[in-house]
């Protein structure tokens, strides 16, 4: 019942999210590239996927 309340939030969440998205006059992204991970394997080049990211969002025009 509980796992059943989050997923209602994070639904509506979403959706308000989608609906005033298009009225907001400035948007910002904050994206992060982390490689240096203690309990993983290095990431190849986690700036490229970054920028990658980011000129996607432009193109989108997120």
């Amino acid at each position: 019942m509980i796992r059943l309340n989050y997923q209602v939030l994070a639904i509506v969440t979403f959706l308000f999210g989608c609906t005033t998205a298009p009225f907001s006059e400035t948007r910002a992204a904050f994206l992060v590239g982390n490689g240096a991970y203690e309990n993983a394997s290095k990431l190849k080049n986690p700036v490229a996927d970054v920028q990658l990211i980011a000129e996607v969002l432009e193109d989108l025009g997120v």
